[in-house]
């Protein structure tokens, strides 16, 4: 006895374990990976702020020395007793490439506490800067000013430009009255101090940087209260900023920072780094991917298996009934059983057309096998169709004989074809039986032929049920049965598929409809037919039942 061996389903299940293991523990490397890597990212992005911060805390800082110098030596050339006439135009030291000068600042006032009363010498001072004194700085000297500053700076906007003044708070010889002296400062001015400082000053520790110079790296910029810039050393740009307020002793300047997309390349080692995640998760798609391939390739493993099985039974069972019929009747041949001449020829038939069983069983298998192997041939000569059809009709007529199906033939007489003769008996003995297998008992199953166009056309009725539409391909396919029969009846599941390869082989086609009188209709068509006219028959035949 041959055993049939088919994967075990517990080998199955372990692979299935195994494949869910391993999508999960990839799923948690991708996870750990992104998570390592958003760390780093953050740490980097990090430092980057804290140089940034660095950054606007050495420009305030730079900012505040240089402005705090400036101011309260032009505040010190204003400054005299109420007696004294306003000193000349004081200077303001500032910075030109790279060397401190002095330039006059010819706009000053004195203005006494009460703010009664305000003089001004040296470059006109626009009105409404003279009103703006009178109204704002004795109250911001009487309410804001601290003496440990030495100055105060207020800024404002006279017209579209932006204004500011810088005053200190003195005393009259008496110490008795108070006056304040100031100076109106030029904004330009004021944003060329800063850009010296951004130009000549390290904001960032030069062993970071190449040349020591750190405008390539930063955006530096310088706002009012009010929001509006009066410096900026480039375009507003980078990822990383810090702000620093100079505070009310310089109006609420407010310094900004910004580093340069170029900067992380410098200050960090390796850079910034790029995120992983893109291909951390084309990683993870992957590996699902191939998971589900491995699933999928799994259950057709599985299934392959289990047609296996279902072929070599069916086969073995098609096999089985007609070699138990031969032997049966072959011993009550040889042990003289038979008691009349009819029964001896009755056994020799039935013998006969299992025998015939068996060989179409057998030449099913090596077609299909051949097909496999993508070793099917055939050799086509030209041959008149209905007299092929009509052969196969006859010898498979008594093997429908058990259940008393009926064979009726409508053949058009003289229609030539280039076939293998051998394939298309093939073709036609599977559909038969497949009309005698399916069918219902005592049925009457058609087969016809005709021409349409260069093309024959051959089919075969049958009385059952019929096959819905959106099976009618699927039952070409090796060992697919419908649901209705999977289990009630026998065979290979193998010759529909035959048919379809023979027919494929013949340049031709394979289909099935409804036929007329309810049932199935199962058509082949082969190109290259042309009518033939026979002198001696009729154009067309209609052939009686076949018993």
């Amino acid at each position: 006895m041959v055993t049939i061996r088919t994967p075990r389903r517990g080998s199955a299940q372990a692979l299935v374990g195994i494949l869910l293991v391993a999508l999960v523990l990839m799923g948690a490397l991708a996870y750990e990976a992104a998570s390592t890597a958003r760390s780093h990212r953050a740490t980097a992005e990090a430092a980057l702020q804290d140089h940034a911060a660095f950054a606007v805390w050495e420009f305030a800082r730079n900012a505040d020395e240089q402005l705090s110098r400036h101011f309260l030596q032009s505040l010190r050339h204003i400054r005299r007793p109420s007696a004294a006439p306003l000193a000349a135009c004081p200077l303001l030291p500032v910075i030109t490439a790279g060397e401190f000068r002095e330039e006059p600042v010819c706009s000053y006032f004195e203005v006494d506490l009460e703010g009664k009363t305000v003089q001004t010498r040296g470059a006109p001072v626009p009105v409404e800067l003279v009103e703006w004194i009178r109204a704002t700085i004795p109250h911001h000297a009487r309410t804001t000013y601290n003496p440990q500053w030495g100055f105060a700076t207020l800024f404002t906007r006279i017209g579209s430009a932006p204004n500011g003044v810088v005053y200190s708070i003195g005393r009259e010889a008496a110490g008795e009255t108070n006056v304040v002296h100031g100076f109106a400062i030029d904004v330009p001015r004021l944003a060329a101090i800063l850009g010296s400082i951004v130009d000549h000053f390290a904001l960032i520790p030069p062993s970071l940087t190449t040349d020591g110079s750190t405008r390539e790296y930063l955006v530096a910029e310088a706002s009012l209260p009010s929001g509006a810039t009066i410096y900026r050393s480039g375009p507003p740009l980078g990822s990383y900023r810090a702000s620093y307020d100079l505070g009310p002793r310089f109006g609420g300047l407010t310094l900004n920072v910004a580093l340069r997309p170029l900067a992380a390349e410098q200050l960090l080692i390796g850079g910034l780094p790029r995120s992983r995640l893109p291909f951390l998760l084309g990683l993870l798609l992957l590996t699902c991917v191939l998971v589900g391939i491995a699933f999928v390739q799994l259950r057709k493993e599985t299934e392959l298996a289990r047609l296996h099985a279902d072929f070599v039974s069916g086969v073995s069972h098609e096999l089985r009934t007609p070699l138990a019929q031969i032997r049966l009747f072959a011993e009550t041949l040889l042990l003289g059983r038979t008691r009349s001449e009819d029964e001896r020829r009755r056994s020799l038939e039935i013998i006969d057309n299992e025998a015939k069983r068996l060989t179409q069983l057998v030449e099913n298998v090596l077609l299909f096998s051949r097909n496999g192997h993508g070793q099917a041939r055939i050799t086509r000569e030209p041959s008149e169709l209905a007299r092929l059809i009509q052969s196969a009709t006859d010898a498979f007529a008594p093997l429908a004989r058990p259940r008393g199906t009926r064979f009726r033939v409508d053949l058009e007489r003289g229609v030539h074809a280039s076939v293998d003769a051998g394939a298309l008996r093939q073709m036609l003995l599977n559909l038969l039986e497949n009309a005698v297998k399916y069918g219902p008992p005592n049925q009457e199953v058609l087969v016809g032929m005709a021409l349409f166009g260069e093309r024959a056309r051959i089919w075969v009725d049958d009385a059952g049920p019929g096959i819905p539409r959106r099976q009618r391909q699927r039952v070409f396919e090796p060992f697919h049965r419908l649901e209705r029969h999977s289990g009630s009846v026998g065979g290979s599941g193998i010759g529909l598929a035959v048919v379809r390869e023979l027919v494929r082989l013949h340049d031709g086609r394979v289909w099935i409809e409804d036929a007329p009188g309810g049932g199935a209709r199962f058509v082949l068509e082969i190109p290259g037919a042309e009518l033939r006219p026979l002198p001696d028959e009729r154009a067309s035949t209609g052939a009686p039942a076949v018993a």
